[in-house]
C-alpha cells in the first residue's frame, strides 16, 4: 500500500494494490483463525462437548463436497464408506480434519491423480479413516515435521497454505485418541 501510494500512476494500480492487500489480510486472517483454532483444541478438555456422531455421514459429507473441486482440478475422488461408524466426539473438528486431509491431497498432487477416501468399521479396533492417493508422495525427510506449525515441505512451498492444516489434524486425532499414520 506504501509503494501504490508513493508511485502509482492511475487509478487501476491503485485498484491492484487494493485487491493485493486484500488478499494478504484474508491470508492473515486464515492464518490466525487456524492457529486459534488449533489453541482452543489443545486447550479444551478432553471429551468436552463431545456427542455421538455418524462419522459416516460426515465422511461422505465431505468427499461429497470435494468432488466437484477434484473433477475441476483433474483428479478423481472415490469414496468407500461404511454405514453406520458412530463415535463419540465434535463433529465439527472431525469434518474440519477430514476436509483438511482431503485438501491436501488435491492441493499437493498433479492433475490426474486419483484420490481414496474409505470408511471402514473394525470391531476390533475401532473405525478406520484413510485418504491415501496415488501422486508423489512426501519426502521422506519431510515425513517428521509434517504436523508441526507452519512446516512446509520443499515440493509445498509453492502451493497456497500456510503450514496449519496438518497442525490442526494432528490436534483433532489427538483430541479424539485417534492417530495419524
Amino acid at each position: 500500500l506504501e509503494d501504490a501510494r508513493a508511485h502509482a500512476q492511475s487509478m487501476a494500480d491503485y485498484e491492484s494494490a487494493i485487491d493485493a492487500a486484500l488478499g494478504e489480510a484474508q491470508g492473515l486472517l486464515e492464518t490466525f483463525s487456524a492457529l486459534l483454532r488449533i489453541a482452543q483444541v489443545e486447550g479444551a478438555s478432553p471429551r468436552a462437548g463431545f456427542s455421538e456422531v455418524d462419522l459416516s455421514a460426515v465422511t461422505e459429507a465431505v468427499s461429497d463436497a470435494y468432488r466437484p473441486d477434484a473433477e475441476d482440478a483433474g483428479h478423481e475422488l472415490t469414496a468407500s464408506i461404511s454405514q453406520g461408524v458412530i463415535v463419540s466426539g465434535d463433529q465439527e473438528l472431525l469434518t474440519q480434519a477430514l476436509a483438511n486431509l482431503v485438501e491436501n491431497a488435491l492441493r499437493h498432487t498433479p492433475a490426474g491423480t486419483r484420490i481414496a477416501v474409505r470408511l471402514q468399521d473394525s470391531r476390533e479396533s475401532g473405525p478406520l479413516l484413510t485418504i491415501e492417493d496415488d501422486g508423489p508422495g512426501v519426502a521422506a525427510v519431510d515425513l517428521p515435521r509434517l504436523t508441526d506449525r507452519f512446516y512446509r515441505g520443499e515440493r509445498s512451498r509453492t502451493t497456497p497454505g500456510n503450514g496449519l492444516g496438518l497442525s490442526l489434524v494432528s490436534a483433532v486425532a489427538e483430541l479424539h485418541g485417534a492417530r495419524l499414520n
